[in-house]
């Protein structure tokens, strides 16, 4: 960690200098490396957006170039982190993420009607078994939204918020029950 921290603050003092000519110039930031505040988990890269799709269709040579500069310790970056997208989109326009229940049910107490994992998603599996083949030790999935048909907006987008939580008033009822079966059933695919 004490190797990490002085390359750190020393990529730090060498952007000062080429930025403002030297340190006089510039403000000054002094970092004491036994002081701690938080534990360090890593650092990483988010593939939503389809991007595990766009590596995928590479060749296998890009595919590996690609790989290993984004995970291997001794290639690439080192990263060790790894996050996946859950889809909300009903459709899959440009690099949205198609969302494993894009039909809203007849209300939120029926079933969710789940499709397939989506093309993309297939590929978010993929990608996380050649990252962690890199060294990665961390992955999770979060989702940018819930679906429209579950929010106060009737969107995925700009905003709202998900039917049910405190201070939210939607005809539709409360979503939080099946937001959560949706998040289970993804992760069980």
């Amino acid at each position: 960690m004490a190797a990490r921290s002085t390359t750190i603050i020393a990529a730090l003092a060498a952007l000062a200098e080429a930025n403002w000519g030297g340190y006089n110039n510039g403000p000054v930031v002094s970092v004491n490396t036994h002081q701690k505040y938080q534990k360090y988990d890593g650092i990483g890269v988010s593939e939503a957006f389809q991007r595990s799709l766009v590596i995928h269709e590479l060749d296998t040579p890009s595919q590996t170039k690609v790989l290993d500069y984004l995970f291997s310790k001794t290639k690439g970056i080192g990263m060790t982190i790894l996050r996946n997208g859950l889809g909300s989109s009903p459709d899959q326009p440009f690099d949205l993420m198609k969302s494993i229940a894009p039909t809203a049910p007849r209300s939120n107490n029926s079933q969710l009607n789940f499709i397939p994992l989506p093309r993309q998603d297939q590929y978010q599996v993929w990608l996380s078994y050649q990252a962690i083949s890199r060294g990665v030790d961390t992955i999770y999935a979060d989702a940018w939204s819930a679906d429209g048909y579950m929010k106060t907006n009737n969107t995925e987008n700009y905003g709202g918020y998900l039917c049910g939580v405190t201070g939210t008033n939607c005809a539709s009822g409360d979503w939080r029950q099946s937001y959560a079966n949706k998040i289970v059933k993804y992760i069980q695919d």
